[in-house]
């Protein structure tokens, strides 16, 4: 007997800073979803910093078990402690993001943030007006729990204890007087404790069996301005004054041309790094060279970014910042004999 396996569809995550794929990344098969892969004669597999969802398959490549109508959940995990340093992020870090396939079967929505929390948990009731009703609705629109809060009540918060309830997306109403206010809840136990960045939850429309589709999580590079602080030391003020850093590699490398403005150390301003903290040395002279416009991080060096005297090539190529700097602040240091 042949048992066969094909491919439900694959998860994989894109990143502006890697040239091919991007190895952050950790992807967590949750206990429910584990419950029904293996219920279900499933597998999930990650491969090469991709995750592919297989199921056992007859002899007319249909699934022996379906789960047409289930949800299938994962968690993303960012496992590189300096991901910040080369990735764009939103100022609001808090929370989880919530990636699913409602909208196309085959494609995913745009992310969602909510803030996560346990099974067990407190509602801060975001306005004073009293009397107010808090309302908890889960992802069905039940009603789990109301309370109205009255005025002669010392009370700014609501708890709740829903364990035993499913994992996901859990409703708050806030209704007062004229008026009304909805926050959203990511509830998950597992996810909370985990540390993931995002959850991804798939929804096994009619046509996935078919289509094999393929979900792509997107990150862009961080990019800021990218700076060389050149310290020369025995250099005249002639030759300090021929120093230049130009991109020459631009048509090599098939990307847009970066060009540098030239800032004398009086002219340092308070986001630069002082010329007093790089040249202590009264024979050290200090000048910068800062892109004109922002940089995207990325892990291939860009080559011919050269640091020159009067047309003479000094340093061929320019080190970039890696991962593992939180600025784009590179020091350069020549000296003469």
């Amino acid at each position: 007997m042949t048992i066969k396996f094909l491919t439900l569809c694959t998860f994989s995550v894109q990143h502006g800073f890697y040239t091919a794929v991007c190895r952050d990344v950790d992807f967590i098969v949750l206990k429910d979803t584990s419950r029904l892969l293996r219920n279900s004669r499933m597998l999930a597999k990650a491969v090469n910093g991709s995750l592919h969802i297989l199921f056992e398959a007859n002899d007319a490549n249909q699934p022996v078990i379906s789960v047409k109508g289930k949800v299938l959940r994962f968690g993303l995990k960012l496992n590189n402690p300096y991901f910040s340093n080369i990735t764009a992020f939103t100022a609001d870090s808090s929370g989880i993001q919530v990636i699913q396939n409602l909208g196309n079967p085959a494609a995913l929505d745009p992310e969602v943030k909510y803030p996560i929390t346990g099974s067990i948990f407190s509602h801060k009731i975001t306005k004073s007006n009293r009397p107010c009703t808090i309302t908890l609705k889960d992802q069905k629109g039940n009603i789990l729990q109301s309370d109205t809060i009255k005025s002669s009540e010392n009370r700014d918060s609501v708890s709740y204890d829903i364990t035993g309830q499913e994992a996901g997306k859990y409703t708050i109403n806030e209704a007062y007087s004229g008026s009304a206010k909805t926050i959203n809840y990511y509830v998950d136990p597992e996810l909370a404790a985990s540390g993931a960045y995002a959850v991804i939850e798939i929804l096994v429309g009619d046509s996935i069996y078919s289509s094999h589709p393929q979900f792509h999580v997107q990150f862009n590079a961080r990019t800021e301005t990218l700076k060389y602080y050149i310290v020369a030391g025995n250099y005249t003020n002639t030759e300090f004054g021929q120093l230049l850093v130009s991109d020459n590699g631009s048509t090599e490398d098939s990307r847009p041309k970066i060009t540098f403005k030239k800032v004398n150390s009086s002219s340092f301003t308070a986001t630069d790094i002082p010329a007093s903290f790089l040249a202590t040395d009264p024979s050290k002279k200090v000048v910068l060279f800062k892109s004109e416009s922002l940089v995207a991080r990325q892990e291939k060096a860009r080559k011919k970014i050269q640091l020159t005297k009067n047309g003479d090539v000094l340093i061929p190529h320019l080190p970039q910042p890696s991962a593992d700097k939180s600025k784009s602040d590179i020091i350069i240091q020549i000296s003469k004999p």
